[in-house]
């Protein structure tokens, strides 16, 4: 309904309704999975370590490990670097 009525405001136009099912490459570092290397990957790390409730853990596990050495708080501190443009020896932000 709410559409209907932006598209005969003239608000938007029918071409700029694109619905995608593309599915974001999976990034190295990237441990939230929204497709993007921010603090919100350390965060999710770092919550997954405390035993905090994470949306996808395995996501987590896998994205999160960026120096392959098992997930630990390396890898948060690793991802901080890379975002304040430290050198880092792994391809965070890289397809995996």
């Amino acid at each position: 309904m709410l559409i209907a009525v932006l598209l005969c405001a003239g608000t938007i136009s029918a071409g700029a309704l694109k619905i995608t099912t593309e599915v974001p490459q999976p990034l190295l570092g990237d441990a939230d999975g929204d497709g993007r290397i921010s603090i919100m990957d350390s965060t999710a790390i770092q919550r997954y370590l405390a035993s905090y409730t994470v949306a996808y853990p395995e996501i987590v596990r896998t994205r999160g490990d960026v120096n392959q050495s098992g997930l630990d708080i390396m890898d948060a501190t690793v991802i901080q670097r890379f975002l304040v443009s430290y050198y880092v020896p792994y391809n965070i932000g890289e397809p995996i």
